[in-house]
């Protein structure tokens, strides 16, 4: 019986042994790690060891009860192997019990962390200074908006645009924008800085830079958007276009009035070169040439 009792200690250490294991590999790598490690069904295996070593030891002992009913220490012998059988009860209760806290203890510890990471995000997705929607693939309803969303669509309450479509709510501008955005998350490929214009509640004409990506909702696949305002940078930009258009024209103007009179100078001066080249002065000769070099560098520079 001591061999069973020390058998059954082994297995018993054994099994908390793996279940601190698993633990372990909880807080370190995940759950799908710990959920792996159980699946192999060592933790059964020694269930089923220690409950079959408590069964040996009850056979054993019912067996040297019947033994001993010949011998005058029978009734010792029965309150003796009672306190045994309940101590080895008692034992087994509480290594279940220390496992059970532990595992509550392990249980609650991942819900807190759960409930920080949700809370993060949360406070991430509604003070982010970009504006950001999530859609419904489905039927394309706006299941969640932040605070930059409704300051960029002039909203003042997001229940003004939750379950509502883009349609409904009059804000679509570019009619090519949800086609491009189904073709390209199709394709698997990463949407980026999508340059598109937007039309707010109150009709004002705005442009934005969006990325795409999809994720799930409640097991329903949704698109996560997210926006900045490029109106300013776009109005910059169209400004600057106008002046290097006026700059272009005002070039044009320059060069078309300078090609005439500098035509004229190197003509008069090829006249002069080729009649009395050589009857003039080294000089003089020199400064012909060099108004000819430099009016034909200078018609070059204005071409």
């Amino acid at each position: 019986q001591q061999l069973r009792i020390d058998l059954l200690y082994d297995f018993v250490k054994s099994k908390l042994e793996f279940t601190q294991r698993t633990i372990d590999v909880r807080k370190l790598s995940g759950i799908k790690p710990a959920e792996k490690l159980i699946a192999t069904g060592k933790g059964h295996e020694q269930m089923e060891n220690i409950r079959r070593i408590i069964t040996d030891i009850n056979i054993e002992e019912f067996r040297l009860l019947k033994q001993r009913k010949y011998d005058q220490e029978e009734s010792t012998l029965n309150f003796d192997i009672l306190f045994l059988l309940l101590l080895i009860l008692i034992t087994f209760v509480f290594v279940l019990l220390i496992i059970i806290v532990k595992a509550l203890k392990e249980r609650n510890k991942i819900a807190v962390e759960l409930s920080k990471s949700n809370d993060l995000f949360l406070n991430l997705f509604n003070y982010n200074p970009a504006s950001i929607v999530i859609k419904s693939i489905r039927d394309r309803r706006i299941v969640n908006v932040n605070y930059s969303f409704l300051q960029l669509y002039d909203f003042k309450e997001r229940e003004d645009v939750i379950g509502k479509t883009a349609e409904e709510l009059g804000i679509v501008q570019d009619e090519k924008y949800e086609t491009d955005i189904d073709v390209l998350i199709k394709e698997g490929k990463i949407v980026k800085n999508y340059e598109t214009n937007i039309k707010t509640s109150k009709g004002e004409i705005k442009w934005t830079s969006d990325s795409v990506l999809l994720l799930e909702v409640d097991n329903e696949p949704c698109l996560f958007s997210v926006s900045i305002d490029i109106t300013h940078r776009k109005k910059a930009e169209d400004e600057l276009l106008l002046v290097n258009k006026e700059l272009e024209a005002f070039t044009y103007s320059v060069s078309h009035d300078l090609r005439a009179p500098l035509r004229a100078i190197n003509g008069y001066a090829k006249i002069v070169h080729e009649d009395y080249a050589p009857t003039m002065e080294e000089e003089g000769l020199t400064s012909l040439l060099a108004i000819m070099k430099n009016s034909r560098k200078m018609g070059e520079l204005i071409d």
